[in-house]
């Protein structure tokens, strides 16, 4: 498989934003009778986190309105 087969999602996003990665970490309570996962419920899949964004920005809350996609593969 050629590169352009394997990263084609990597074509459909602006230059200004390729190269650009997140980390998603959790944050962790640590008791002494345990500890609490406390962003549990926070998204951390690419699909997740796109379709959050995407929401948000067609809502309305963002300026300029832009379609998220992932720059990295999963």
């Amino acid at each position: 498989m050629s590169w352009t087969q394997n990263h084609t999602h990597l074509l459909t996003v602006t230059c200004r934003y390729r190269g650009i990665g997140i980390r998603v970490e959790d944050e962790v309570l640590i008791t002494e009778s345990g500890y609490e996962v406390l962003t549990g419920s926070m998204p951390k899949e690419v699909k997740h986190i796109e379709s959050l964004l995407n929401n948000y920005s067609h809502a309305g809350m963002v300026s300029e309105p832009h379609h998220i996609s992932a720059a990295a593969s999963s």
